[in-house]
């Protein structure tokens, strides 16, 4: 079982104080170095995703959501909605964890803000964990909401995808195999603080541009381990950089410039242009894995999240 410092470490001293930061941003830092510091020691499985939704369980959801858990066969999920929001058009959410952790319970924060600011209704899919599951099982099961969507009359062109962590990684992984399989694709996506990589090959990882609490080395490798079970890292609906990303839908990716992950987004925004995929990629300098999460407390959270309604509200849009 992976200990505690395998998915998160404590940060170093100075970090949460750092004085050439703003003070809403040495404020988060705060918050998460204390929750991180005071994990539990060598915990299990259910102790570890308790552990990590408590940091997100903190952080007040605005209080016209109404959230409505879903279970309708495989398709498990919640929907978010707040007064006004348009019925016929969906931001599907994928929530992240590194395959293992999470859920649509902790990361509603940034599933129904978003949806919130678009003025739409917010669908987060509960998909399967491993180790109980393993890939592609979650890749199954989102593609699977997505049918459900369309199932009730929400036409593709009406639907946004979204995702953050292992979450981003899924989004692009699902769009793959949409096209695989010949669905039609929704009008585009938000890739947030994606991993898009299970070789682990980015340079960022061991030498990223700032302190990353949340991405060690040994937590995305546990994370791999396991989620993968022996498949090849290399199968593009496991790690979509390696993917053929010709006719993907408009893409923004929102990435901190402090994350080991920052590689992942780099190069596949580079590839995916390569491939005639409109894509916009955004570093926010300081920040941190899915600071989004914060956007209550913090602007430059509140300003990605902006930019992100906007860019989604767009491609809808343009779709029609």
């Amino acid at each position: 079982m992976a200990s505690t410092a395998a998915s998160a470490s404590p940060p170093p001293a100075g970090w949460a104080s750092d004085p050439g930061v703003s003070a809403p941003l040495r404020h988060v830092r705060a918050i998460i170095a204390d929750h991180l510091t005071h994990g539990p020691t060598d915990p299990t499985l259910a102790q570890r995703r308790a552990w990590r939704d408590a940091l997100y369980d903190a952080i007040a959801l605005p209080p016209d959501v109404v959230s409505t858990p879903v279970r309708d066969g495989a398709v498990r999920g919640l929907w978010q909605s707040s007064p006004g929001a348009r019925h016929d058009h969906v931001l599907l959410y994928i929530h992240g964890g590194g395959y293992e952790i999470g859920s649509v319970r902790s990361w509603r924060v940034i599933s129904a803000v978003l949806a919130r600011r678009m003025g739409v209704r917010a669908f987060s899919v509960d998909y399967p964990l491993a180790p109980e599951a393993h890939f592609p099982a979650p890749v199954d099961n989102v593609v699977a909401a997505y049918r459900w969507l369309l199932a009730q009359g929400i036409g593709a062109h009406d639907i946004v995808f979204a995702g953050d962590s292992s979450g981003g990684g899924l989004t692009a992984a699902a769009l793959l195999q949409l096209r695989m399989l010949g669905l039609p694709e929704p009008a585009g996506a938000l890739l947030i603080s994606p991993w898009l990589d299970l070789t682990n090959s980015g340079k960022s990882i061991d030498d990223p541009p700032g302190y990353d609490p949340f991405n060690p080395r040994a937590g995305l490798e546990s994370f791999a381990h396991d989620y993968l079970a022996g498949h090849p890292a290399t199968d593009p609906l496991a790690s979509p950089l390696f993917g053929d990303l010709h006719g993907l839908p408009p893409l923004l990716i929102q990435v901190g410039g402090d994350e080991a992950l920052l590689d992942d987004s780099v190069r596949f925004a580079r590839r995916a242009g390569s491939e005639q995929v409109a894509v916009t990629m955004q570093v926010w300098p300081h920040m941190f894995h899915e600071f989004q999460a914060w956007a209550p407390d913090l602007p430059a959270a509140s300003a990605a999240m902006d930019d992100a309604a906007t860019f989604l509200d767009r491609a809808l849009a343009d779709a029609r």
